[in-house]
């Protein structure tokens, strides 16, 4: 029997508390010894990093020649730290001519939720916040016993804060129905940072792992050493916000400050409703109005000149609109947002669309009925300057044969 063990160094410096673990495992994976150290060093981990390396294999009885491979936190996160962890456990690699271990630090932070939760295996979202209001996020499906079993739902990417709802809840619903899960697990410090701003899925379940640990890069890197199949061609760095300032000739042209992540919001594309639209838009305005249209009613308008505008994401439709212009007002017929990600601002973008549309056309005023109780439609609407001019009685045509008055509302336009 070989009753080798492997020693393998792991650091942690791309957040604020760095931190530096030796794990010893035999060949079979099993855990011999674990023991770690943290820095709570803010601004000069370099200082510290190396001493406590130094110490931790002082403390563990072991020379540096009796290590067998270096891993470390490849990023995202603090450029500084990223760069610092990556250059030391380079020199020791090659000086040693060991393994250098890469990973990267949100699954760390997924691998960590992993092992905390009693289901055998979850869909779990990591996230940290990249400052100027944008966030690193990756997602996985995890399950226990080794980092082998694990499948990237969506790569490490930067992503606005603002485009965050739309960004979860789009792919949430769709993982959940491919992957047979009720729930998600949140991990990182972003979920908190920008609660008030995000709409997160009442069926997510917050894990408070703030921080990437090198205690875990050490237990997935060993599950990576064993791995012979598994190679680290890139043990660079991993940024994703690759260019970190602009320069002197881009500042010049009022380009100043750090680049950020495109906004899917601010740059959302409005495009004209085509025939092959019409049976996605029926089924989304079947999900969300008082009374459905049928695929007939949505050609009419097509085939008759009606202004008739959607919004997609990544292929899918979001929402849309439909407006006849009449020689003095335009009367906004239906506009309508899907359920899932409703109040993060795209049905305002639409309705600031209908409302351009009308003055470039040179009108008046633009009308819209909404069901008297649909209270939040009603205030969405005076939100954004409409008021209440009348009552259409029985407007409405419900199930059972009911019906429902709708309120008429206005929004003056200035020429």
């Amino acid at each position: 029997m070989n009753n080798k063990i492997i020693n393998l160094l792991a650091m942690e410096s791309s957040t604020e508390v760095c931190s530096v673990s030796i794990i010893s495992f035999d060949l079979n994976g099993v855990v011999k010894d674990l023991i770690s150290s943290k820095i709570y060093k803010e601004n000069l981990p370099s200082e510290h990093i190396i001493p406590t390396i130094e110490s931790i294999l002082s403390e563990r009885k072991l020379d540096k020649s009796e290590l067998c491979a270096v891993s470390f936190d490849q990023g995202p996160g603090k450029f500084t730290g990223i760069r610092l962890s990556c250059s030391i456990a380079k020199s020791i690699g090659m000086f040693l001519n060991i393994p250098i271990i890469p990973v990267i630090s949100l699954y760390s932070m997924a691998y960590q939720a992993q092992i905390e939760s009693p289901d055998d295996y979850n869909i779990i979202i990591s996230s940290m916040d990249a400052r100027m209001n944008e966030v690193y996020i990756a997602a996985y499906l995890v399950w226990p016993s080794t980092s082998s079993n694990c499948k990237t739902l969506f790569e490490p990417s930067l992503i606005s804060v603002c485009d965050l709802s739309l960004w979860l809840l789009f792919h949430v619903n769709q993982w959940k129905s491919v992957y047979k899960k009720n729930t998600v697990i949140l991990v990182g410090d972003s979920w908190r940072i920008y609660e008030s701003e995000l709409r997160i899925p009442e069926d997510s379940i917050y894990f408070g792992i703030a921080n990437p640990d090198s205690a875990i890069i050490a237990m997935i890197a060993r599950d990576y050493f064993l791995d012979t199949a598994k190679t680290f061609e890139d043990i660079e760095p991993f940024y994703i916000r690759n260019k970190v300032a602009f320069t002197r000739n881009e500042l010049l042209h009022n380009k100043g400050g750090n680049p950020q992540a495109g906004s899917f919001l601010s740059e959302m594309n409005i495009t004209k409703m085509t025939i092959s639209d019409i049976k996605d838009v029926v089924l989304l305005d079947a999900k969300v109005q008082l009374s459905s249209w049928t695929y007939g009613n949505f050609q009419d308008c097509l085939d008759a000149g009606y202004i008739s505008c959607i919004v997609k994401y990544k292929g899918s439709l979001l929402g849309f609109f439909v407006m006849m212009l009449a020689p003095d007002v335009a009367h906004l017929l239906r506009i309508a947002v899907h359920e899932d990600i409703q109040n993060i601002g795209i049905g305002s973008k639409l309705l600031d669309e209908c409302i351009k549309i009308s003055k470039d056309n040179g009108l008046s005023s633009i009308i819209i009925e909404v069901g008297e109780h649909n209270i939040n439609a009603v205030n969405f609407y005076k939100k954004h300057g409409f008021a209440k001019i009348g009552i259409r009685k029985n407007y409405y045509i419900l199930e059972n044969s009911k019906t429902e008055h709708a309120v008429v509302m206005e929004k003056k336009l200035c020429k």
